[in-house]
């Protein structure tokens, strides 16, 4: 029988009044006026006792997230708790209700669709 370790831990990520907004593009260059709901990020973790592997999921109360920030994400997350870096997986919750700062790279655009034959 595989036996489980179970990590857990929340901590707020909302940005201050005044960040600028995401989700709409009606938007434009809306900010916040304050916050209804904090965003949080969360994080899960899970050891097999067993092999030793772990795999943590690190999800973030956002409209998105890039590569490069995510790639940040996982590599601190990895050193901390001391795991490989592909261990970490980071995803957005999608929510057309967030602030805007989740992005380093400038100039990002909307990745087309994989078609299949």
């Amino acid at each position: 029988m595989t036996e489980l370790l179970l990590a857990c831990a929340r901590v707020e990520v909302t940005p201050p009044a005044g960040s600028a907004l995401a989700g709409y593009l009606a938007r434009d260059q809306a900010v916040s006026q304050g916050c209804h709901d904090p965003l949080e990020a969360t994080l899960l973790w899970l050891r097999d006792l067993t092999t030793g592997q772990d795999v943590i999921w690190v999800s973030l109360d956002v409209l998105g997230i890039d590569v490069e920030l995510s790639h940040a994400v996982a590599a601190s997350v990895a050193q901390a708790v001391g795991c490989a870096e592909a261990a970490v997986l980071v995803c957005a919750s999608h929510t057309h209700s967030s602030a805007a700062v989740w992005y380093r790279s400038q100039g990002m655009t909307m990745m087309e669709p994989t078609r299949t034959a």
